[in-house]
């Protein structure tokens, strides 16, 4: 179609900032835009979104039977500071506003469920079994976003709660109630609290003794005595070889522990510890391998490949990074930086939502910026960010993809009074021709593979934007941003060093209960309260499950079949050889194959171990799939079944997930260090402080980036660093 400029009025001097994509850190900017008091006299936002839904990695869509689908698997962690408060003032504001009369679920604790069960799965080889190492971590005061962080003295004795309850494993196991009895009094202790009665055992009395002798003086002194500690004892009890490290037995653990809380000791005091600053500076090791810098300061192989270290990488999807098979590369001041965060989480450790990702945290978003005035353009793609004048984007190119047949496109469908995601766009609400030519070719408009092209529109500065804040991730501005890394080195750095994985996810309906399907709670060391298996395998690929049954109840299944577990499994897809053609249309349902082919697999050779009342007779490790539940709830065919089930890539740029290689945080570019004094990043790509992917971090970002914004706007550097002070 031949292209056309758009056309627009300047009202009075108002500033207009232009959004470029819809994630969650797209969402944070606008939402901290529009937070200022009577924005709406200096500034206009409108968002650019390609297709039907905001969301990004975590979107998420209503399916047949109004089964959520996920783009990812997604949760909120205890520790983000941020994020929650976010999050909770907006479920408030929707409230207040009317905006979802319907909904049960008023407040954000309304719509999310606390869970502080970890179970560390893993395969022996040797001995032929799998072994299951449970974390129940205890519940802590607050919530996150209240008060101050812990202060150094609760993070060091939260650190010794933790490595006692990871070492001792759950409370909940058999024969472990002195287990419960040393955490309810660690945990009280790290928070500042008495115990919750007048008794100590001996063995709390020695540990809180030797905690207040080891935290004394200053913090060089303090981790010098714990490294003294912490030999003497691994050696005392023969642990320094390394041959009696073992994931195996409650002792074997406790040594592995040992092992590495005394390699990691060593490494902080030697090489992070600023006793200049007084402070972790953790990106002086951020050109070094977590493992092999664990290995530098003495920890064992059983330890550097057990649950504990490897869990590091497979939380950040790192464990295939180094494409060889040999457990993946993460930067180790990330790794570190990351862990002692979610060391200060309060409350729950984490907290699954009820309604899925985009339906519980980017909904409620989208319907109070719309409430505040924010313009949303959906089915708007960005082609091209230009620039001509040295330090300012010029123009902007956009792919109308199709037209709205009213003013504008309502994005929502109800599902039981809550405003949701369709999976799908409301081709009701488009232009006929266009809609027909979708419905009937089957086109995905967030596909990059789609091969659909549309309306040409050109906004240029001054005449339709002032200021731009890019939400696109680093992977994909390859596509849009071909001008700007053709001249510019650092944007060229960071598009083709920073590292993403694919993270592939399989959801599963079944008809029977979890219980049901022989996963007993107690006979996995999980307590009867906030506690559902989330189960990290370290089988490759899937290498982790949740039960995300809470969902089920606000789907739309006929009332007498609804399915009572939902079981969401999560992974890296390995890259085939060659980068994939735009061209090649097949190429996203191939790669949903192959994480279907996979999945099936996976289940054949390991799920017997944990749903043990489903399993066929004549393939005892495996899964039996007429448990299933399909989109049909009359359907018997266990393969049909199957193949209803939800699998995804996720292989678009789009929706990759950006991980913390060694040696490349120098490539990442500050949200306020785009080069451009007009353009703003905002995203997890972006040099935001932890530097790793997830939510939190987006947040962060958009905060940072607002805040340089509102200095430009004459607000003062106050109102910009309150955005990230907590």
């Amino acid at each position: 179609m031949v292209a056309h400029r758009r056309r627009s009025i300047r009202i009075l001097n108002k500033k207009r900032i232009t959004i470029l994509g819809g994630g969650i850190a797209s969402l944070s900017a606008a939402y901290e835009l529009t937070s200022l008091p009577n924005w709406q006299d200096e500034y206009e936002i409108n968002v650019y979104q390609t297709g039907w839904r905001l969301g990004g990695k975590m979107a998420s869509g209503r399916g047949p039977n109004g089964r959520v689908e996920e783009v990812g698997l997604h949760l909120l962690l205890g520790f983000y500071e941020h994020a929650f408060p976010m999050f909770a003032d907006v479920y408030r504001e929707r409230t207040e506003r009317g905006l979802a009369p319907h909904s049960p679920f008023r407040t954000l604790q309304d719509a999310i469920v606390p869970n502080n069960a970890t179970l560390l799965v893993t395969y022996d080889t040797d001995e032929g079994r799998w072994i299951n190492w449970p974390l129940v971590f205890p519940t802590t005061p607050g919530h996150p976003g209240d008060g101050s962080p812990l202060t150094p003295e609760q993070l060091f004795r939260r650190v010794v709660a933790i490595l006692l309850e990871t070492a001792l494993g759950s409370p909940y196991e058999k024969h472990n109630r002195l287990v419960q009895s040393i955490l309810d009094r660690a945990f009280a202790k790290a928070q500042g609290e008495p115990p919750k009665d007048g008794r100590e055992s001996r063995l709390f009395g020695a540990i809180r003794g030797a905690v207040r002798r080891l935290n004394r003086g200053t913090p060089k002194q303090s981790l010098g005595r714990v490294i003294a500690a912490m030999e003497h004892l691994l050696a005392a009890l023969g642990g320094k070889s390394g041959k009696r490290i073992t994931a195996r037995t409650r002792s074997g653990r406790m040594l592995m522990m040992l092992d590495f809380g005394l390699a990691l000791a060593k490494g902080i005091a030697a090489d992070v510890w600023d006793d200049v600053t007084g402070s972790m500076e953790f990106r002086r090791i951020n050109d070094r391998d977590l493992r092999g810098w664990l290995r530098d300061y003495g920890a064992s192989e059983a330890t550097l490949f057990g649950p504990i270290v490897t869990f590091f990488y497979t939380g950040t999807f790192e464990a295939l990074a180094d494409n060889q098979g040999r457990g993946g590369l993460l930067a180790a001041g990330t790794a570190l930086q990351f862990g002692a965060q979610a060391l200060g989480y309060k409350g729950a450790f984490c907290y699954q939502l009820r309604l899925g990702t985009a339906d519980t945290l980017i909904m409620p978003m989208y319907e109070v910026l719309a409430a505040r005035g924010v313009k949303f353009h959906f089915f708007h793609k960005v082609a091209n960010i230009a620039y001509t004048s040295a330090d300012r984007i010029d123009r902007i190119e956009i792919d109308r993809q199709v037209k709205p047949v009213g003013d504008s496109y309502d994005p929502r469908i109800w599902i039981k009074g809550n405003p949701c995601w369709p999976a799908q766009p409301l081709y009701e609400q488009l232009d006929p021709p266009d809609a027909a030519r979708l419905r009937e070719g089957g086109i995905d408009l967030e596909s990059p593979w789609s091969g659909w092209k549309g309306e040409s529109i050109t906004m240029e500065r001054g005449r339709d934007f002032d200021d731009v804040i890019l939400g696109i991730p680093a992977k994909a501005l390859a596509e849009c941003c071909t001008e700007i890394i053709a001249r510019r080195e650092d944007w060229r750095n960071m598009v083709e060093r920073l590292g993403s994985a694919r993270v592939m996810s399989a959801q599963l309906w079944f008809g029977r209960s979890l219980k049901q399907l022989g996963f007993e709670l107690a006979g996995w060391g999980m307590g009867p309260a906030n506690c559902v298996p989330n189960v990290v395998t370290y089988a490759n690929p899937l290498f982790s499950w949740l039960d995300q049954s809470q969902i089920v109840d606000n789907e739309d299944w006929p009332a007498d079949s609804a399915p009572k577990t939902l079981a969401m499994f999560t992974g890296i897809l390995p890259d085939e050889p060659g980068a994939p053609s735009f061209d090649d249309r097949g190429y996203p349902l191939r790669q949903d194959a192959r994480v279907r082919e996979m999945t099936f697999q996976w289940l054949m050779d390991h799920m017997g171990f944990f749903l043990r009342n489903a399993v066929p007779a004549a393939y005892p490790q495996g899964l039996d799939l007429s448990a299933l539940r399909g989109r049909d709830p009359d359907e018997t065919d266990p393969r049909v079944k199957f193949a209803d089930q939800f699998f995804t890539s996720n292989s678009a740029p789009t929706n990759q997930y950006m991980i913390a290689l060694p040696g490349t945080e120098r490539y990442r570019l500050r949200p306020d260090g785009s080069g451009f004094s007009n353009l703003y990043l905002v995203g997890d790509w972006t040099d935001y402080g932890v530097n790793i992917g997830y939510m939190e971090g987006c947040v962060v970002s958009a905060k940072t980036a607002v805040g340089a914004l509102l200095v430009k706007y004459g607000h003062g550097a106050g109102l910009a660093a309150a955005t990230t002070d907590r």
